[in-house]
């Protein structure tokens, strides 16, 4: 009887081979009619951990035919857009000639495609991290075999630094990052390849490069799961292989879902499995297999300040904890991701936030819960991207990769740009500025920082634009002024251009572009959210402490958090602003933002609070910047302002903040002309122009029977109307002209005067 059973157990465990062989994923677009998709889709059990984004309110993701039927199960829409995922990826990559083994590729000279479709085998990885270290023998460490997997194979980690056999922790910050815990997602593993070979071969020509491998201790594991990732290679040799866990022996399956077995929060059902059949089955105990406890020994070992574990796919960052809500350190990890994420991700936040479910027993979890700030990138736009995204893929996350490498040792970077000229910056002025450098570093004192402000432009001569400061403690602020004199004949309404560049020892760890435009300014409104919502009303937005640009507070559509779902979100200034008597308006505010391709704010005004006007739009994702929007239209009006988020049912990301918002109104200089007499002068004092401002048609009495010549002048300079007046009182119709402000000249022999016209 019991060889019977043992028999029996062998056929079941070995067809799981030719089980995974035909199992069908296919490509689905699911479509999302808010919060009751996402719950259907959460509760009927789906495997939908990875998705990306194609159209409003809709996710694509890869499902086994069972997910798919539970689609219909639950009467939630969708199409299939690929049948066979698997099929496809290896119809690609057998009918795609313009690979190179040989090469180099994306711009390397060593980092090559692999013999797996394109990507590379276990094997391979090996051979790359041996490539490495027979290349640049003074900058990789030898491949160190930090534990086994359950068939044995080596768990292998490897350190880039400019002494790789020495431990200079204490000076240099430590950087760690990992890929692979998922089998079936290869391009984690290509993107650490990438930066490996990135690092090596700039050393020594490229300065940020050299700065990285000279300052830091980078370690890397890039396969955590091999014998997962064997396995996709031998059940499918030519890539696009969908086992996902590794493959320890269980009583009628095979497999733990390595990104389950940690401790923090293990055995929590929510985002884990106790089900052996399952993909994301957690195991019998937190670090029950080998190659968890290879990570935990690594990790406690080098204790590393902060941690990329690369997972695929999504174009997203998740950050830790993961499993528990709210995040109590979310303005770091908002601070550092709203820095280095570009337009190729959806955003980033919580997992519960970007992927509508939460999962326990994660990685970044338990390094997390260890004092290491960790983030997992979900990377590039399916499990086994084409090979024509796979150099965009890598290249797209290495921005990333060099951003928490700096912020692992010190990183000082401006924070904080403040004008203190009140009344505006006017030509003959000391333009004074104040910054503060915040060093985000998480682990080491910023030493010998210097702060530069230069400007090509003719319009100011430096006195004060060089300071320095011996140290910064980590994640700690130094605050300097510098001042500038303007250019007596600058003119008013010209930018000033300054650049702001922070060094390090000589390194340049950041630059920024800021303007200033030159003119006396009276300011209609100021708000800097210090007073929390005193000025706005709002149902969702509100001030927050997350990162400002000037004093504690600055004003966000999502206070902690992400923003919401399926959302019109509005902030409403609560009093008008009066632009009757206004020269030259404008709004400004200084904001960041990160929002998934779909989902946006709209800076809006309006006259009578029912017909609102999009001046401006903020899409994608843009860390700190100050926005000037004119409100030239508006002259001569009372008007009403709002700030409106909308979001569709899919990801959202941290969502949109500003600070220091303010209306200020120009009032620019008019050309000196040449003196006349008094008696010439005074012939033309009694013309009027009305009514002004004016709509459609102005009146000008110039007092008295003589001809004289008008030229009317945009404010920016442009001539729009002539006109010969040869009666006293003379219609001129300016029904053509935009609103906005103008000058009007008016001309009789030798004599000139000009007068302000503002057009509704």
């Amino acid at each position: 009887m019991k060889i019977t059973i043992n028999l029996l157990l062998s056929l079941l465990l070995s067809s799981s081979l030719l089980i995974a062989q035909s199992e069908v994923h296919s490509e689905v677009r699911i479509y999302l009619s808010g919060e009751e998709t996402m719950d259907k889709l959460i509760q009927s059990g789906i495997d939908i951990d990875h998705y990306s984004k194609n159209e409003k309110n809709s996710i694509d993701a890869t499902l086994s035919t069972a997910d798919i039927d539970k689609l219909s199960a639950h009467n939630i829409s969708y199409k299939i857009i690929v049948d066979d995922v698997r099929a496809e990826f290896v119809k690609n990559s057998q009918n795609n000639t313009s690979g190179s083994r040989a090469g180099g590729i994306c711009g390397l000279d060593n980092l090559k495609y692999g013999s797996m479709g394109h990507y590379h085998t276990f094997q391979e990885v090996i051979d790359q991290l041996d490539s490495m270290k027979l290349l640049y023998p003074a900058l990789i460490s030898a491949k160190d075999s930090v534990g086994n997997s359950i068939d044995n194979r080596a768990i292998y980690a490897v350190k880039i630094s400019d002494n790789p056999t020495l431990d200079e922790s204490a000076t240099e910050g430590t950087t760690y990052f990992d890929a692979l815990h998922h089998a079936r997602e290869p391009m984690s593993m290509e993107a650490l390849l990438y930066y490996m070979w990135w690092l090596l071969e700039n050393y020594g020509t490229d300065a940020e490069a050299t700065y990285l491998v000279d300052h830091r201790e980078i370690h890397f594991i890039p396969v955590v799961n091999p014998d997962g990732y064997v396995y996709n290679e031998i059940i499918d040799p030519n890539g696009g292989g969908l086992w996902r866990k590794n493959r320890r022996r269980n009583s009628a399956s095979y497999g733990v879902d390595l990104n389950r077995n940690y401790s923090s929060s293990f055995g929590n059902s929510i985002g884990a499995s106790s089900n052996p059949a399952s993909n994301s089955y957690h195991g019998t105990s937190a670090f029950s297999e080998p190659e968890t406890q290879a990570v935990r020994d690594y990790v406690k070992k080098i204790k590393p300040s902060i941690a990329f574990s690369c997972h695929s796919y999504g174009q997203k960052f998740l950050i830790a904890p993961g499993c528990k809500l709210p995040n109590e350190d979310y303005e770091s990890y908002a601070e550092f991701s709203s820095e280095f994420i570009n337009n190729t991700f959806d955003g980033f936040g919580t997992t519960f936030e970007m992927l509508n479910y939460t999962s326990c027993g994660t990685t970044r979890h338990f390094m997390h819960d260890d004092g290491i700030y960790t983030l997992t990138p979900e990377i590039g736009s399916s499990f086994w991207p084409p090979q024509s995204e796979y150099c965009s893929t890598v290249q797209n996350f290495l921005g990333a990769m060099k951003y928490i490498s700096h912020v692992s040792g010190s990183a000082p970077k401006l924070y904080e740009f403040v004008v203190l000229n009140s009344g505006g910056v006017k030509p003959g002025d000391t333009l004074k500025i104040r910054t503060r450098i915040k060093n985000r570093g998480l682990e080491l004192e910023a030493t010998n920082v210097s702060i530069e402000m230069t400007s090509t432009s003719t319009n100011v001569t430096p006195i004060v634009d060089v300071q320095n400061e011996a140290k910064i403690g980590p994640r700690s602020f130094a605050t300097h002024e510098f001042s500038f004199l303007v250019n007596p004949n600058a003119k008013s309404g010209d930018l000033l251009s300054l650049s702001v560049s922070v060094t390090e020892d000589g390194f340049e760890t950041s630059i920024k572009e800021k303007s200033i435009r030159i003119g006396e300014t009276t300011t209609l409104f100021t708000d800097n959210g210090e007073q929390g919502m005193t000025n706005w009303s709002a149902s969702s937005w509100d001030t927050t402490f997350i990162e400002s640009q000037s004093g504690k507070f600055a004003f966000s559509d999502s206070r902690y958090g992400n923003y919401s779902k399926s959302s019109n979100e509005v902030i409403n200034l609560k009093n008008d602003v009066d632009l009757t008597n206004a020269t030259k308006p404008y709004a400004t505010f200084n904001t960041k933002r990160s929002f998934e391709s779909f989902d946006n704010v709209h800076f809006q005004v309006s006259t009578n609070g029912t017909n609102w006007n999009t001046l401006a739009t903020y899409t994608n994702h843009e860390h700190w910047t100050k926005k000037e929007i004119d409100l030239d239209q508006y002259i001569g009006r009372k008007i009403k302002i709002r700030f409106e988020l909308t979001s569709d049912a899919g990801v959202q990301s941290d969502g949109f903040y500003f600070d220091d918002f303010e209306v200020v109104d120009f009032t620019f200089k008019e050309e000196e002309k040449e003196p006349v007499s008094l008696a010439e002068f005074v012939q033309l004092t009694n013309v009027q122009i009305y009514p002004n401002p004016a709509s459609g048609e102005i009146q000008i009495n110039i007092g008295r029977q003589e001809t004289v010549s008008i030229k009317v002048f945009h404010c920016s300079g442009k001539e729009v109307l002539t006109q010969l007046l040869t009666d006293q009182i003379t219609s001129v119709n300016t029904e053509e002209l935009a609103s906005g402000l103008y000058f009007v000249e008016l001309s009789a022999g030798e004599r000139t005067e000009t007068r302000k016209l503002v057009i509704r």
